[in-house]
């Protein structure tokens, strides 16, 4: 979404467990002392706690999607709907041109 020229990019990174050094270490200690993976649950093929190594490929996939968006450019002249524009702005036939 952007709104004014300000691009909103909107994912959970969950955690980069490499940012010390020793990403199987923190995952263990993730797993031990995290609330996430004591009440976060996947409700995929069996109903079970998260694991992290699950949110390991969410941070890789969200990260991958985040830089993807980044590197498109933006588009300032268009607005994202056309309901973020004023009621009375509406209304003018050539609004729609202008939102999506």
């Amino acid at each position: 979404v952007a709104v004014a020229g300000v691009r909103f990019l909107c994912c959970s990174l969950w955690t980069d467990f490499d940012l010390a050094g020793d990403a199987k270490d923190a995952q263990v200690v993730a797993r031990e002392k995290m609330n996430d993976y004591r009440y976060i649950r996947n409700a995929g093929a069996v109903y079970r706690k998260i694991q992290p190594h699950e949110t390991v490929r969410a941070h890789q996939d969200h990260l991958a999607w985040l830089e993807d968006r980044l590197a498109r450019p933006l588009e300032p002249h268009k607005l994202p709907a056309l309901q973020s524009q004023r009621t009375c702005e509406r209304r003018k036939p050539r609004q729609p041109a202008y939102a999506r």
